[in-house]
């Protein structure tokens, strides 16, 4: 067994962005024309998020649904309610397949998924394939949702740190398919209080991307690069609002950045994917993405990417594909192995909450994650 993408949210969440999308602010603004290498592989879904391409050929998506119409009473113990509620919620989460040519069909329907008094969903964020079982995380359900028979993670000995150990900033924990964890590493408190928001392995080295400010400033995100004993540097820097990381074949890595605009949320039209250099230097490679959610790279070695995955109407959701070869040379540019521990199952944490688990198999080395949930949906099945 080998270790292959990450994907976001698992037992708990716990991710410190304070952002609220609302539908009003994507129909307030027009989108900024996306890129000329840029193409619509996919529409009609609702919120994608997560997306992996299975041996099949086909793209597998996660979509978080449109909620429901169902108001759930307060049901934690201990009196506990989400700051977000009322919920209103419904078995909507669901999984979709794309075929080569772009014919969509329903592979997992009934997931739940819940949307709060703001207007943002939250349900299946994503989807990873291990060997040819394909695994859904959902962060909907818990009772903080209104949905106690449908949680989402477990209360491990009164506390949601699921190898036993303290707090962490952030921090990888490696757990194999029979339920042991154990701590792979941790980011250093040196780096101040950083969310992060993806994580990829390649080449015997973690990189793992930071949001940045919030509200949004333009270059206050960082990829760092972390080697297995523990050394972190940054590896690139000046990007804004990173939500993905990818590798492609030759060893280049390409980061999703939500929106470039100074601004309280993210602009419509604001979204790109940028390459990065050996040096850090950053080359756009499309622009003019509306929020994006997750990237992949598909067996074409062409870019996918998840559009309109957490704002907006809920039937703009789509699934752009990206010429990378194609990329616009007149854009500006701005400066900015060996698998090592097989069996494990690792997992990305901020603070308390896990935001990412992934294996890699059949050699990939790109393990892209998205996830966009506020701190108040830290311990989803309390």
């Amino acid at each position: 067994m080998l270790l292959k993408r990450v994907f976001q949210g698992f037992v708990i969440v716990s991710l410190l962005v304070t952002m609220v999308l609302s539908e009003s602010l994507a129909q307030a603004q027009e989108p900024e024309l996306l890129s000329a290498n840029v193409s619509t592989f996919a529409t009609g879904l609702v919120y994608p998020r997560g997306l992996e391409f299975g041996s099949d050929g086909s793209l597998y998506v996660a979509e978080a649904g449109p909620g429901g119409n169902i108001e759930p009473r307060r049901t934690c113990p201990g009196g506990y309610a989400s700051p977000l509620m009322p919920y209103q919620i419904g078995m909507t989460g669901q999984v979709s397949k794309i075929s080569p040519t772009g014919e969509r069909t329903m592979v997992v329907a009934g997931l739940p998924a819940a949307r709060d008094k703001s207007g943002d969903v939250i349900g299946p964020n994503d989807v990873a394939f291990l060997g040819d079982t394909l695994y859904v995380l959902s962060a909907g359900g818990g009772c903080s949702q209104g949905m106690p028979n449908t949680p989402t993670a477990a209360l491990l000995d009164d506390d949601y740190e699921p190898d036993g150990g303290p707090y962490e900033l952030s921090a990888v924990d490696g757990i194999t398919l029979d339920g042991k964890i154990r701590r792979v590493l941790a980011m250093p408190a040196n780096e101040g209080h950083i969310t992060l928001t993806a994580l990829t392995f390649h080449d015997g080295a973690f990189y793992i991307s930071s949001l940045g400010e919030v509200p949004i400033q333009q270059g206050t995100s960082k990829i760092y690069k972390v080697t297995l004993d523990g050394q972190v540097e940054v590896f690139a820097e000046g990007l804004t609002a990173v939500l993905g990381l990818a590798f492609d074949s030759q060893g280049q890595l390409y980061a999703l950045e939500a929106s470039t605009v100074d601004n309280n949320l993210p602009v419509p039209g604001a979204g790109r994917v940028v390459r990065v250099g050996a040096k850090g230097a950053l080359e756009p490679v499309a622009t003019g993405l509306s929020f994006p959610g997750g990237l992949t790279f598909g067996p074409d070695g062409q870019l996918y990417v998840s559009n309109f995955a957490y704002g907006g109407h809920p039937s703009k959701g789509e699934i752009l594909r990206i010429e990378v070869t194609a990329a616009p040379a007149t854009l500006p540019t701005s400066g900015g192995v060996i698998d090592p521990l097989p069996g494990l199952l690792l997992s990305l944490f901020v603070g308390t909450g896990l935001i990412g688990v992934g294996w890699r198999l059949r050699g990939k080395s790109s393990l892209p994650v998205f996830n966009w949930l506020k701190p108040q949906q830290r311990g989803t099945s309390k």
